[in-house]
């Protein structure tokens, strides 16, 4: 049979190898399995049947036990397990981290070389329209390979038509999942309302888009080869958990390219580019031409930071924003990985922003508080009539807002019966009811 053919020259790499074959019960699982059990001798392959019950649908008990059954009748060991994912969010996603998870820790378990999956044609064409829905780059294009890792597609080039015929001439029984007829699921509406309307323009749209996507992929390498190239001129070092870029060579590259470097580097700090988008990317620039101590808090626990003349990435546990606390007058705090101090001086002149702010010492007592910005934050601006949300500040400043709570805001405290007074958006405007009297002592706030 062709598609015997094909998946035996596909394998023929990898003969003598174990193999943890993914299996849910459907057609395609189904059909890798045979497939794979009608080459094992001849190739000396080592099968394990693994499934992984989701438990997110009624059913799905009786489908772990089909497979089960199906590894027993040939005569296969399987490994099975219950992911018990909790509903509400974007429950498909992390269904499949949850799973590709357990396929690594039974892959290690058993030995084995590789995890199969039973990935086929149309499954790469319903990823590529879900990335171009959501937004994509080069990397979204090229979909995904036959060999990612220890993940092995072997079905890949394989329309689901063909899948299905196999299936039928060898009379092979599957379960059916009735929520891929659901197109409140994304990848459902995509398969059955959106390739379905594009099939009549272009009968062949799977096999032409399988095609192009090939090539966006071989252009994908060539396009990651020359960002590498690139990455290494604009490193000042490089480690395990961070790396430091020079912002004057970042910022005469083309955006396009300088792009392609920021997606290289979070790639080879995080392993892969999964979670960051190009609103990140965007920050990233964005971060070049603020002052220094600037930064940005980026997926996966990566932040990016402009220290003078180089940016600085590093990876770690997602960080907690910083919590209140106060600061003496004269003396310094920390805000999380920043200090904020104050000196009184005789004379001093006023700044309107920045990281430095010249304040009336009477005006600002002794003792001040630091915290987070919180809604209904409000104050009367230097340099601007009335008064303005803190919120709508950091807005027009273009400051993302899950960096927001790393922006210290400094109150003076309210005494009996009285409010707290916002004294100064660090790094951006100080309260013009505090700009200091002429002849009276100043305090100096500086952020570091």
């Amino acid at each position: 049979m062709q598609l015997l053919d094909e998946v035996r020259d596909i394998l023929q790499p990898y003969r003598d190898r174990k193999l943890i074959v993914a299996v849910s019960g459907g057609v395609d699982s189904v059909v890798l399995l045979d497939l794979l059990n009608e080459l094992r001798h001849e190739l000396e392959l080592d099968l394990v049947v693994a499934h992984a019950d989701h438990g997110l649908r009624r059913g799905s008990a009786k489908d772990a036990r089909f497979v089960e059954a199906l590894a027993h009748g040939l005569g296969l060991p399987s490994a099975s397990t219950r992911l018990d994912l909790n509903p509400g969010g974007n429950v498909e996603a992390r269904a499949r981290e949850a799973r590709y998870r357990w396929l690594e820790t039974i892959r290690k378990r058993r030995k084995a070389d590789y995890v199969v999956t039973a990935h086929q044609a149309d499954d790469q064409v319903e990823t590529l329209f879900l990335h171009l829905a959501r937004g994509t780059g080069m990397q979204g294009l090229s979909g995904m390979k036959t060999l990612s890792g220890t993940v092995l597609r072997p079905l890949l080039g394989t329309p689901r038509a063909q899948v299905a015929r196999y299936a039928r001439r060898r009379k092979l029984k599957f379960r059916r999942d009735p929520t891929n007829r659901n197109v409140k699921h994304a990848r459902n509406r995509i398969r059955h309302q959106v390739i379905r309307s594009l099939r009549k323009i272009n009968p062949q749209l799977v096999e032409t888009v399988s095609q192009s996507m090939r090539v966006f992929s071989n252009e994908y390498e060539v396009a990651r080869m020359l960002a590498a190239r690139e990455l290494a001129q604009v490193t000042v070092s490089a480690g395990g958990d961070g790396r430091k870029l020079k912002r004057a060579k970042l910022m005469k590259m083309d955006r396009g390219v300088r792009h392609l470097v920021w997606r290289e580097a979070l790639r080879q700090l995080a392993g892969d580019l999964r979670g960051f988008a190009l609103r990140h990317l965007e920050q990233l620039d964005d971060l070049l031409h603020r002052q220094t101590g600037s930064r940005a808090h980026l997926p996966r626990g990566v932040t990016a930071a402009r220290q003078y003349d180089e940016l600085v990435l590093r990876i770690g546990p997602p960080a907690a924003p910083p919590k209140r606390t106060t600061l003496a007058v004269p003396g310094e705090a920390d805000f999380g990985d920043r200090t904020i101090s104050a000196k009184t001086v005789a004379r001093a002149r006023p700044e309107a922003s920045g990281r430095t702010a010249v304040l009336d010492a009477v005006a600002l007592g002794d003792e001040l508080v630091i915290r987070p910005p919180r809604a209904g934050d409000r104050f009367k601006p230097v340099g601007m009539r009335g008064s303005k949300l803190v919120s709508d500040l950091l807005t027009d400043a273009k400051v993302p807002r899950d960096e927001r709570p790393w922006v210290p805001v400094v109150l003076k405290p309210g005494g009996r019966g009285k409010r707290q007074q916002v004294v100064w958006v660090a790094g951006y405007r100080a309260d013009r009811r505090f700009v200091p009297r002429r002849g009276g002592k100043r305090v100096v706030l500086r952020l570091v």
